[in-house]
């Protein structure tokens, strides 16, 4: 069980949403979401907060108490011909605790160097953090009347980090979508209140990051009626040390829709924004990138 499992097990045991438990810790419903995701991993003084909150010890919390195979070696000299079976048995039984062992032993490991390796922070152009990176869409037909599409679009975002950036992965994007229903009715045609025709909701994209090639994450929206997709976050993690960065603000995707009887959509646009930037990127790390206009926080 990973990290962000257990804290989303205890939160349930304790009948706590993501926004009452982030409400104790002093947190975003976001931040909750990306941890038991295992999108990010929390600050040393969260996770201790969380120990106290949950009445387990730090090491229950991280999931370090793992039983140790005890071996009867008197039993083994009186059945010398089963032993060494027996032997490879308990091994094979005892590899996920000692594989969970090490998870966490590494996990202990990052938390300790993120907190000896404070310094500050400083806010850096988002678009010097990226070799290059790529939105595309899947097939779909232009020309279908706004908010009543019959066809799913898939959008896939793809992300190199800089050179500079090696040991950094992006680890999830925060996804903003917002419709608009022009002719604001309910299926049985009622007429929806001129202040409900327009919604929008977050979702939380994990980032795979293959062995090679580019990061990339995926979003799928039912019956696309013309929303369009803010990348509100970008988050980016150094794997060895825990440290975190922060990118705002990235792009948005919109459509270019006529405006007359039918408000058909006809073109999917990219926007790209840049600010705010970037939050939370390690001064020693904005220096190696040029073109940071390093402005300490």
């Amino acid at each position: 069980m990973t990290l962000g499992q257990r804290i989303q097990e205890l939160r349930k045991q304790h009948n706590l949403s993501q926004e009452a438990l982030g409400e104790k810790l002093g947190v975003s419903r976001q931040a909750i979401s990306r941890w038991e995701m295992d999108g990010a991993v929390p600050e040393v003084d969260k996770l201790i907060a969380m120990s106290k909150l949950f009445g387990i010890s730090l090491d229950e919390l991280l999931g370090l108490k793992a039983p140790s195979p005890k071996l009867k070696i008197q039993w083994f000299r009186q059945k010398p011909m089963v032993s060494a079976a027996l032997v490879v048995l308990l091994l094979l039984c005892a590899l996920p605790s000692l594989l969970l062992w090490r998870e966490n032993q590494s996990l202990r490991r990052q938390l300790s160097s993120s907190t000896a390796l404070f310094e500050p922070t400083v806010a850096c152009d988002g678009r010097f953090l990226f070799q290059n990176w790529d939105v595309s869409f899947s097939d779909i037909s232009m020309g279908f009347p706004q908010s009543r599409g019959t066809e799913d679009l898939t959008i896939q975002f793809s992300f190199q980090l800089a050179e500079e950036l090696k040991g950094w992965e992006v680890t999830g994007l925060e996804i903003k979508i917002e419709g608009y229903d022009p002719w604001g009715e309910y299926p049985d045609g009622t007429d929806v209140p001129a202040d409900k025709r327009q919604w929008e909701r977050i979702e939380y994209l994990p980032v795979k990051t293959p062995l090679f090639g580019d990061s990339c994450a995926t979003l799928t929206l039912p019956d696309y009626g013309g929303e369009s997709v803010t990348v509100t976050t970008i988050d980016l993690c150094e794997t060895d040390t825990g440290r975190s960065a922060t990118i705002q603000n990235f792009l948005t995707i919109g459509t270019d829709a006529q405006r007359g009887n039918n408000f058909t959509v006809n073109t999917l646009s990219i926007q790209e924004q840049y600010y705010p930037s970037v939050a939370d990127l390690p001064l020693s790390i904005a220096r190696r990138i040029p073109g940071c206009q390093l402005e300490v926080s």
